[in-house]
């Protein structure tokens, strides 16, 4: 039988598929390269072109819809991932620094300055983005914005640059600021 792509967009993962009823669609989740999020989407058909069913911070993986088509099924995901700090390596007296649930706080790395601020990067926002913030958990601040992933900083010995890994220019690079 003749192959072809269904979607010209480029997937990062999929986990689940299911025609519509009509076969008129195709849903599928997936992570997208853009925002890296596993999320349910429609592809029309025969066009292909994607639309988000589902657009939050949770995580979807798989999919089952019912023959007529009015109960979808999937597994929904919450990963919850803060930075706390620990003074001189005591547990006793961590403290968490971020709050937030869904955002994956640190978890594609952090860094820590001279001056014991700690740049970190998250998925605040959709994006995968750098911020810093101070080690009681005060003046968190945005540092990158709208440049696609940005992920695993640096701190260079002096304090004065941040490198990182980004694929703002469509694949990853190592950038500077």
């Amino acid at each position: 039988a003749a192959q072809k792509p269904l979607s010209p967009r480029p997937w990062q993962r999929l986990t689940g598929m299911a025609w519509l009823p009509e076969g008129d669609g195709l849903l599928v989740s997936g992570r997208d390269p853009e925002t890296r999020q596993p999320q349910i989407w429609l592809l029309n058909y025969p066009g292909g072109e994607p639309r988000r069913v589902t657009n939050d911070l949770s995580s979807y993986f798989g999919l089952s819809l019912t023959a007529d088509g009015r109960t979808l099924a999937s597994v929904q995901g919450e990963r919850l991932s803060n930075i706390w700090v620990a003074p001189g390596g005591d547990a006793d007296r961590a403290r968490r620094v971020t709050f937030e649930a869904g955002r994956d706080e640190g978890l594609t790395g952090l860094a820590l300055t001279p001056e014991g601020r700690i740049v970190y990067a998250t998925g605040a926002g959709g994006a995968r983005d750098l911020w810093i913030v101070d080690e009681d958990g005060r003046n968190n601040r945005q540092l990158t914005a709208n440049a696609r992933a940005n992920y695993s900083p640096a701190v260079t010995p002096d304090g004065r640059h941040v490198v990182y890994a980004s694929d703002r220019a469509g694949r990853d690079q190592i950038w500077r600021m």
